[in-house]
């Protein structure tokens, strides 16, 4: 086993580590709620001892197909715990896109939405199985996908025929956190936790199977930037993608930094934020900066707090657009 694996341990277990080096910090905030370390460690505890007792098994790849939210990181962090693989889904995939992805994943769980803005998740889900919920409740019951064994959404109200996350979650409390802890010595930090797709721009898309290993790659990068606990990291990038989970989802762990989370992109609302919140950290592509750009001069927004930030490269447009940010 490598020395890097001992040392850091395995992404189940980032909150509990931070829990124990910052138990009263915040943690989270998303829209009017705001959690602690600890808090944030409880609600992944929970997540585990619920995917327990719907049945995930351990290397179980669960979907997640939802916008951002504080359940999408529970349930991430929750699942790695157990020894589950996460497969994040696109929340701009279709029809053809999520049939193809659960099938090629052999996904045995779908957690999603039910619906977001003017999008149908739900469905969505039941034109591609629509005997849902004809058995019992979140069963796709689908010869298409013999693997999946249960739809759950995550929803402010119950949507039929799929479980509702809110009530499973109230199975947690029949499962001891000692099944939690059983599973978790068992997770091998060299196995597969995560499967990312690709954007399948010619062609299918490309599952690509991450381990435990980026605990590695971002504690480097966060000694090189020097980010530590009393700076604020901003995601309004998709966690489905791994530039928004690794740099700020899975970073604030790693560092013991805050972060503001929120639902999708508005260059309004993320310019406001960054007042309110004393924001210190920033990454984007270079359409996110020309809009927030434009929403600070409009809002005349004090950006001040902000110290650094990352733009990936490689388009004729990021050195200027960087140089304009800077000033």
């Amino acid at each position: 086993m490598d020395d890097w694996v001992t040392e850091k341990g395995t992404i189940g277990d980032l909150p509990r580590r931070a829990k124990n080096l910052w138990p009263q910090a915040e943690a989270l905030v998303f829209q009017d709620k705001r959690w602690t370390f600890t808090q944030f460690e409880e609600e992944v505890d929970r997540a585990a001892r619920t995917l327990i007792a719907l049945g995930v098994q351990p290397e179980d790849k669960i979907a997640l197909w939802l916008m951002n939210s504080p359940d999408w990181l529970f349930t991430y962090y929750g699942a790695a715990r157990i020894g589950a693989i996460t497969v994040p889904l696109n929340t701009r995939f279709r029809e053809s896109d999520i049939a193809f992805t659960l099938q090629h994943s052999n996904s045995t769980t779908l957690i999603q939405n039910s619906t977001s803005g003017p999008i149908d998740f739900l469905s969505m889900t039941k034109n591609l199985m629509p005997k849902l919920g004809d058995q019992s409740l979140g069963d796709p019951t689908s010869e298409k996908f013999p693997d999946l064994k249960r739809i759950i959404t995550v929803s402010a109200v119950k949507q039929k025929p799929a479980l509702w996350w809110q009530e499973c979650l109230k199975q947690a409390e029949d499962i001891p956190s000692t099944a939690v802890e059983k599973l978790a010595e068992k997770v091998d930090p060299n196995k597969t936790i995560m499967i990312l797709y690709t954007s399948g721009t010619t062609g299918f898309p490309k599952g690509v199977q991450h381990s435990h290993r980026p605990i590695r790659a971002l504690t480097d990068r966060a000694r090189r930037l020097a980010i530590s606990p009393i700076d604020t990291l901003l995601c309004n990038l998709p966690l489905f993608h791994l530039y928004g989970l690794s740099e700020m989802g899975m970073m604030f762990l790693i560092t013991g930094s805050k972060l503001i989370l929120t639902e999708g992109f508005d260059p309004y609302e993320s310019v406001q934020l960054i007042e309110k919140e004393h924001v210190t950290m920033l990454h984007g592509f270079d359409v996110h900066y020309t809009e927030l750009m434009k929403a600070r001069k409009q809002l005349n927004s004090d950006s001040s707090s902000l110290r650094i930030g990352s733009m990936p490269a490689g388009t004729e447009s990021t050195l200027p657009i960087a140089q304009r940010v800077n000033k």
